[in-house]
């Protein structure tokens, strides 16, 4: 359910004066969703995913919509991490 009520935030912010603001905000916050999935499940989907979502936030200039910019690094190094030890077992 949270996946869903993410994409609904994403689609539904889409019309306001705040969209890319909005859109990058819902993204980031699932991106932290997932994360927080991955450390305390380790799933495989959420690593993948985590990883994915993470690679990409961190091409984008976050400072200019109020996040940290440091933290997606951070993050997709522990994903990749977990991954790595996925592998090892």
């Amino acid at each position: 359910m949270s996946i869903l009520y993410s994409a609904e935030a994403v689609f539904a912010t889409s019309h306001s004066d705040r969209a890319n603001q909005d859109t990058v905000e819902a993204f980031y916050f699932l991106a932290i969703w997932y994360r927080n999935c991955l450390l305390q499940f380790k799933q495989p989907s959420d690593t993948k995913y985590c990883i994915e979502y993470f690679c990409y936030l961190k091409s984008l200039p976050l400072e200019e919509f109020g996040l940290p910019s440091d933290n997606p690094r951070v993050c997709l190094l522990e994903a990749l991490a977990i991954q790595a030890l996925q592998g090892m077992h």
